[in-house]
């Protein structure tokens, strides 16, 4: 062996460490901001669902409930429908008239599947709302 690599014995190992420890750490993030972006987006489509269904039906906020809770359901890793939060300003939605605005929060509490101590993100609430007029005609 040349006398100039001699000191240098393990340093590939040493240098492959170190961007194993970044890539992986990398990975983790990307992993866990698309499971945040995937549950935003099915809590969106289920508080569009519901602000569409509360402009036709707005005697029937339990239902609108239950189609968030719904579209959140499917999500994979699996989310407790439980634990989606939903509600109307006004609370009352069946007192509004023709054309009147609602508008409907949906939140959903999100934290990362495994803690880890080099990464400082910690629990986060996602929320969404929407805003529509009631549609139906008396």
């Amino acid at each position: 062996m040349p006398h100039h690599w001699r000191g240098q014995r393990g340093s590939t190992a040493v240098e492959a460490l170190v961007v194993l420890i970044i890539l992986s750490m990398l990975t983790y993030a990307a992993l866990e901001l698309g499971r945040a972006y995937v549950q935003r987006q099915a809590l969106d489509a289920g508080c569009l669902r519901a602000a569409r269904y509360l402009s036709v039906y707005p005697d029937d906020p339990a239902q609108a409930t239950q189609l968030v809770q719904d579209e959140v359901n499917g999500l994979f890793p699996p989310v407790n429908p439980g634990d989606v939060t939903v509600h109307t300003i006004p609370a009352d939605t069946g007192s509004l008239a023709f054309l009147d605005e609602f508008t409907v929060f949906a939140e959903l509490p999100w934290a990362p599947l495994t803690p880890l101590p080099y990464l400082a993100v910690g629990s986060r609430t996602i929320q969404v709302q929407h805003t529509r007029s009631v549609e139906r005609y008396p």
